[in-house]
């Protein structure tokens, strides 16, 4: 089992953390939002009559009949910027709803933080750990080298050693359990810790960010209201042609004819309190929307501080476990020596190499948490 582990170990393909949270960031799909303020508004527009009709004091009725096709065009030369403004909200609410859409949300991704630094450590130590030597107590004691006491000692280092190796194996397979819950089947993976570089290249779905995004949407809105106090300035045209045929006291006629006109329409809002309240309303949301950004900025601020003041206290954490290891490491070398000499027993050379093993699984623990808060840390940037 331990052979099979090692394999697998070997085998296993390098992946950064980063690169799982880009798999478990999911696709939009939000349609495109067109530029329409600058484009102008073009009607192709058609219509048919017939009429028969008697006016008062005339004894013959009028008949008509008449069809037209006009091709109407309204662009729109001033309008304070209301329909940029009309733009400018779509675009924004389209990206609102990608950002929701493709966005990893804290419980995820602290998910993934926990199974991906569990996976690391297990790892770690299962690539450290050792086969316990063969049980010979057995035949020492038959041949009066060692006595029972020593004996049992030895056997309890040994099962100790591969009660900890299940452990590791356990705690290994839970993570890449959760692992695969969260982004599918990723196979056997090594996990590898990045301490630098940017941010991850997906949307952290933070709250902040999404009051930054209402923040802009209610200036926009705000900029959309106030347009329709200003001067409205549109040119207005069309062209087509034309048919009739008409009837009147015995005389028949028909022709075809051409339809033609151009006009620029002026609106100038005098007296408009509706606009006035409306865009009071805009406004008002707006210190809305200003203020919770601001609360949640203070807060991101507040855990950024949090995590700095934790990042320095488990880089303390790890220089002493480091320093600790060092010596646990010595020492077991040192036995191991004193042991091939027959100064100490191999049940003491097997003590000293499970101090080893517990400490070196201390560090690593200690360095995952340190990774873990940097993450932390990265996801709280602006």
């Amino acid at each position: 089992m331990i052979l099979a582990a090692a394999l697998s170990l070997l085998a296993a393909q390098p992946v950064t953390f980063d690169e799982l949270l880009a798999r478990l960031s999911r696709t939009a799909n939000v349609p495109p939002q067109p530029a329409t303020a600058s484009k102008p508004i073009v009607l192709l527009e058609s219509t048919a009559q017939s009429s028969r009709s008697q006016e008062l004091f005339v004894q013959t009725p009028f008949d008509l009949r008449a069809a037209t096709v006009t091709l109407a065009v309204d662009y729109p030369l001033r309008d304070g910027g209301y329909r940029a403004a009309a733009d400018a909200i779509a675009q924004a609410d389209a990206a609102d709803a990608r950002a929701a859409q493709t966005a990893v949300s804290d419980a995820e991704f602290n998910a993934l933080l926990d199974a991906f630094g569990e996976l690391y450590v297990a790892r770690a130590a299962l690539a450290r750990a050792n086969a316990p030597p063969p049980d010979r107590t057995a035949q020492l004691v038959a041949a009066g080298q060692i006595s029972n006491t020593t004996a049992a000692a030895w056997q309890e280092r040994a099962l100790a050693i591969r009660a900890r190796q299940l452990d590791l194996e356990l705690r290994k397979i839970d993570a890449e359990a959760r692992l695969q819950e969260l982004v599918g089947d990723v196979g056997e993976i090594e996990p590898v810790l990045e301490y630098g570089g940017h941010a991850a290249a997906v949307e952290s779905g933070g709250v902040a960010a999404a009051l930054q995004r209402r923040v802009e949407r209610a200036r926009l809105f705000v900029r959309e209201m106030d347009a329709r106090r200003h001067p409205n300035v549109t040119l207005s045209g069309y062209a087509g042609a034309g048919a009739a045929n008409s009837t009147f006291a015995g005389t028949t006629s028909s022709g075809a004819f051409g339809i033609y006109g151009l006009r620029v329409q002026l609106s100038l809002p005098l007296f408009d309190h509706t606009s006035d309240a409306e865009v009071a309303r805009a406004e008002l949301e707006l210190a809305r929307a200003v203020a919770d950004r601001d609360a949640a900025l203070r807060e991101a601020k507040r855990a950024a501080a949090q995590e700095t003041r934790r990042i320095e206290a488990q880089k303390k954490r790890v220089a002493i476990l480091t320093e600790s290891y060092e010596i646990a490491r010595r020492r077991q070398e040192s036995m191991a020596r004193l042991a091939g000499a027959g100064l100490r027993t191999d049940a003491d050379a097997l003590a000293a190499a499970g101090d080893v093993a517990e400490r070196a699984l201390r560090l690593d623990e200690a360095r995952v948490e340190e990774w873990k808060s940097i993450q932390r840390l990265r996801r709280l940037a602006p």
